[in-house]
């Protein structure tokens, strides 16, 4: 027989379910607990709330006051994600140009011919 501690449960207060404390995320504001609706009700909520235009302005809304707020926080978090993501990023720009190189080049050369033309014919 397994005592209550070897395997807890919790009930999800969304779909109604009793189910292991290993299907809920932590509570971030509450160290030792966890939230009320399970991972997969929670994921469902997540979807559906970026999906809604009102939310995404509300959100958008909320970043641009807390970049106006603190410039120099938000110059310091972009940094951050830059450096921790820099070689993820220079994969991504190289296997961007190699797929696409002869489209760039053309449209390189096609720029170049624009200023060309631009700057003998004033």
């Amino acid at each position: 027989m397994t005592s209550p501690t070897e395997n807890p449960t919790k009930y999800c207060t969304k779909c109604e379910n009793d189910l292991p404390q290993s299907e809920f995320y932590p509570n971030p504001k509450a160290p030792g607990r966890f939230l009320s609706w399970c991972k997969k009700c929670r994921k469902k909520d997540v979807v559906r709330q970026r999906q809604d235009p009102a939310f995404r302005a509300r959100v958008a809304a909320q970043q641009k006051a807390r970049r106006e707020a603190d410039p120099e926080a938000a110059r310091r978090r972009a940094r951050v994600l830059y450096l921790r993501n820099q070689e993820k990023n220079r994969a991504r720009s190289s296997a961007y140009y190699w797929a696409n190189r002869d489209r760039i080049l053309a449209g390189r050369r096609q720029t170049a011919a624009a200023k060309r033309a631009e700057r003998d014919n004033p």
